[in-house]
């Protein structure tokens, strides 16, 4: 059989291009916030979080739920029934007593945006466990800012960013690291309704020590606003996967599960890469 040398010659040429031709990356979908809070806020303040002093009133009128009860009545009592107006702390744990009472961390997160649609992991994220080491040093940022600012009448609330270098950007089942990725949190709480004035400290003091509980509830497998992500491990020539964040809300409550008065709220923005 007879070959055509500059047909076989083309061809070989044309093998070796396809097995030498490096994997072509998709391009990056617009990024969006995985959660409305970060959004609402800079209709206001476009480079919000980064810059720009919203009032308490346009913070909170972007927590949707995050103030359940429209008007208040706080109570007077007397100081000696109090539980030694204090709080007996139990660590990590999602509950502490407070006054007397049993002030929680919901069981359940909420992952859903304005819409009502389950909030979905974007092509650029960080692991769950990124979020939960930062847990503590975000929870006392934000309870510094609300001691500074002072604690009013009806709470307090605060905000605070963290910057990660080393978030994740997945494409084609691979992953290209050392992303930049923005998180946001946001502490916003009402004294409860059968709480008087006096002890609003005493219910910031327990927000405190739940604040770290609520992250790590947000980043439970089960019980939060995660998504698992599977890519390939060229190195190792293996498929892996591995549990990713993703922005949600959850709910404390005071004196009963469903007597709820204020949020924990996380989510991702973009950062610039």
């Amino acid at each position: 059989m007879k070959y055509d040398a500059a047909l076989f010659t083309t061809l070989a040429v044309s093998m070796a291009s396809v097995r030498a031709a490096p994997a072509q990356e998709q391009p990056r979908a617009a990024f969006t916030p995985s959660a409305p809070f970060v959004t609402c806020v800079q209709k206001t303040f476009p480079k919000f979080p980064k810059e720009g002093n919203p009032t308490t009133e346009q913070l909170r009128a972007c927590l949707p739920g995050a103030h359940p009860q429209a008007t208040r009545e706080l109570v007077d009592r007397d100081a000696k029934g109090d539980f030694d107006s204090g709080i007996q702390s139990r660590g990590l744990m999602d509950t502490v007593e407070v006054l007397g009472k049993l002030m929680g961390i919901d069981q359940k997160s909420k992952c859903l945006d304005d819409n009502g649609v389950p909030t979905k992991l974007h092509d650029e994220f960080v692991w769950v466990e990124d979020v939960t080491n930062a847990a503590a040093s975000l929870c006392n940022d934000a309870m510094a800012i609300i001691d500074r600012t002072g604690l009013g009448d009806d709470g307090g609330i605060a905000y605070v960013s963290k910057g990660f270098s080393n978030a994740h950007d997945e494409q084609s089942n691979y992953l290209h690291n050392r992303r930049k990725l923005l998180l946001t949190m946001a502490v916003n709480y009402y004294p409860p309704a059968s709480v008087a004035k006096e002890a609003i400290k005493d219910i910031a003091k327990g927000v405190r020590d739940l604040c770290s509980a609520g992250v790590s509830r947000l980043m439970d497998e089960r019980d939060g606003c995660t998504s698992k992500v599977k890519w390939y491990i060229s190195q190792k020539a293996k498929w892996d996967d591995h549990l990713a964040a993703v922005g949600g809300q959850v709910g404390m409550y005071f004196d009963g599960s469903n007597n709820h008065f204020g949020t924990i709220s996380l989510e991702f923005s973009e950062d610039s890469n």
